[in-house]
């Protein structure tokens, strides 16, 4: 099922200059604030021709009805739920939703305002997210929050090991991923026999891997062997490897890896006590996306849907048989 409710900029990578990486936040607040009644105006124009809502309808409601669809139903589901346990949210949950999609892109790497207004323009764009999606799910987003919050406890174990993860020693690698176990063995033959190995898998990664770090030479971000986040066996070839070697051919969810260490970074020069504060809301915030994922899902499957429109029922019945959306 995919999940509607939550955005999370998650697997970007290079700097786009752009408008102010608030632009489609702010545009979302303004259009809902500034919406007026369009009723009697064309939709578009053809050739100088007026084209009425009623004539997109239909292949909008095939194309993206489902999509609304479930949205809409978890909308309701989650203002019952508010509604039944007391609780509301304000302009400041609102806010405070804007301001985590922000840092989450500044916890990939974007820390220019050019390059958060590129990543976020093209999160949105690619979900096919507007002004007015995007309210909508601000506020799913606030209400999940604000009901699976309350679920949420970080442990002092939890804490320790967040402090290893991200303060403790940490693999450097280069990864190329294949659909096919024979591309992946060929590609570390191929780089084994060069006398520069390391720029040879570089090319080989940008020439065939599939994974999205081939721009990147397959260079991923620096990662602990602890991190649960990552794969185990890319934990595991990356911990057997000094560095400089080539990992074994190794099975990865939808095909075949291979990684180059280029080294291992030592562990930051400082203590639990001084990053714990910081520890527990990143802890607390990863506990919190998780609950509300779960959330999400047991409300929308305790959601009866019934479409009615021939068109939306068609999207509805066949929404999981094309690509993940």
């Amino acid at each position: 099922m995919r999940m509607l409710g939550i955005l999370f900029a998650a697997g970007l990578a290079g700097c786009a200059t752009g408008p102010s990486p608030t632009s489609g936040l702010d545009n979302s607040a303004r259009y809902v604030q500034a919406r007026t009644n369009d009723a009697g105006r064309p939709a578009a124009m053809i050739d100088g021709e007026p084209i009425g809502m009623d004539a997109l309808l239909g292949a909008m409601s095939e194309a993206v009805g489902s999509v609304v669809l479930e949205e809409l139903a978890l909308t309701r589901a989650l203002e019952r739920e508010m509604a039944m346990r007391g609780l509301r949210i304000d302009a400041e949950a609102l806010a405070a939703e804007r301001r985590f999609l922000l840092e989450q892109l500044a916890t990939e790497g974007l820390r220019t305002p050019e390059a958060q207004a590129g990543a976020l323009n093209r999160v949105l764009a690619s979900r096919g997210i507007g002004d007015t999606r995007l309210q909508g799910l601000l506020e799913r987003n606030a209400m999940l929050r604000a009901i699976a919050s309350r679920t949420v406890t970080v442990t002092p174990a939890e804490i320790d090991e967040a402090f290893i993860v991200m303060h403790g020693e940490r693999h450097r690698v280069r990864l190329i991923v294949c659909d096919q176990q024979q591309e992946a063995q060929e590609a570390a033959i191929r780089v084994l026999g060069e006398p520069d190995v390391e720029a040879a898998f570089s090319r080989e990664a940008r020439r065939m891997s599939v994974d999205p770090s081939a721009i990147r030479g397959g260079q991923i971000e620096p990662f602990s062997v602890e991190d649960l986040r990552y794969p185990a066996v890319l934990r595991q070839a990356a911990a057997r490897l000094t560095p400089g070697e080539v990992s074994p051919v190794f099975a990865l969810p939808g095909g075949f890896g291979v990684i180059y260490l280029i080294g291992v970074t030592p562990p930051d020069n400082v203590t639990r006590e001084q990053v714990r504060a910081q520890l527990e809301e990143i802890v607390r915030r990863r506990k919190e996306r998780l609950a509300m994922e779960e959330l999400a899902t047991s409300l929308l499957r305790r959601t009866r849907v019934e479409p009615i429109d021939p068109r939306l029922r068609w999207s509805w019945e066949t929404r999981g048989d094309s690509e993940p959306r």
